[in-house]
């Protein structure tokens, strides 16, 4: 499968166009795609394909299962970023922490168990509602440590970083306050695909790709790093599960509709283009190409 950027004007969308309409918080995202599909290949089992237009049979390589893996990792911090931008459009409302162990903690279902624990004392602690999406990263050397996003119904209140230590009772904590950062999905989901220079091994470097200078906040100021984008999904095991949430985290809205009628929703709500991309995803030997248009809307900042 070839994936690469193209002009917006590719798109080729009129009035009619049939589009996705995605509501994420204060976040409109508006999907076009065109294009056509079919396949010179057909799944046989989990280690063997047919070639349709010869009849070759042909396995399934490992290379293609970690491929797999990677873009199943990828669709998930996209869900993931959805449903933070849904449910944190007030930051003020809202604090990030990161829950750390000081062993080499490597068992996933075992952090669900010891996150389950915390938030019951955290909720006594603080005698207050809130919500939760708690997100695991691993780190190169094999450890997992935790992110979450904890989401009350008024202002947050202050929690004192050595109480926080002490309720969770694993090792180090950290909290964040996320006010001024624009998209919160996307930031925080960064943390979970890209990876520290400081921490990726000289293989990581040397075969990296896309080695960037980024501001990132600790201790509440913004400090340079430089980072390895998506250096960190190779490290997420396969069936791996990204992140748990309450029960009363909200899903975005996503409906369908026409092109013309989509924007008038836009101009309805005063709302202003802030990013396009379109991206032509191409494969040959399977007769497929789709030619996608994605264009995100939100309220300017000088607009109630």
């Amino acid at each position: 499968m070839d994936i690469k950027k193209v002009e917006n004007t590719e798109a080729r969308i009129n009035t009619k166009s049939r589009v996705t309409v995605k509501k994420t918080g204060n976040v409109i995202e508006i999907k076009h795609s065109s294009g056509f599909t079919g396949s010179n290949i057909e799944l046989i089992d989990s280690d063997h394909y047919i070639v349709k237009s010869t009849g070759e049979i042909r396995e399934v390589s490992h290379t293609e299962k970690r491929i797999e893996n990677t873009e199943s990792i990828k669709q998930s911090m996209k869900n993931l970023r959805d449903i933070i931008n849904t449910n944190c459009d007030n930051p003020k409302n809202c604090l990030w922490l990161t829950l750390t162990y000081k062993e080499n903690m490597q068992n996933q279902e075992q952090l669900y168990a010891d996150l389950k624990k915390f938030f019951m004392r955290l909720r006594y602690h603080l005698d207050k509602k809130f919500e939760y999406i708690a997100t695991i990263e691993p780190q190169a050397r094999g450890a997992y440590h935790a992110h979450v996003i904890l989401i009350f119904d008024k202002k947050r209140p202050f929690i004192a970083n050595e109480v926080m230590a002490t309720i969770w009772g694993h090792g180090f904590t950290k909290t964040t306050k996320i006010d001024n950062i624009d998209n919160i999905g996307l930031y925080l989901t960064a943390y979970l695909t890209d990876i520290s220079v400081d921490e990726a091994s000289i293989l990581d470097i040397k075969s990296a790709k896309n080695i960037k200078d980024v501001e990132v906040v600790e201790g509440g100021k913004e400090v340079p790093k430089k980072i390895i984008k998506g250096g960190r999904l190779k490290y997420y095991p396969s069936g791996f599960r990204l992140y748990r949430c309450s029960r009363g985290i909200k899903r975005p809205t996503i409906w369908k509709t026409t092109n013309q009628q989509a924007m008038e929703y836009i101009e309805e709500n005063g709302l202003d283009l802030f990013y396009e991309k379109t991206i032509k995803l191409t494969d040959e030997s399977k007769n497929f190409e789709r030619v996608i248009n994605y264009k995100q809307f939100k309220k300017p900042i000088n607009k109630k």
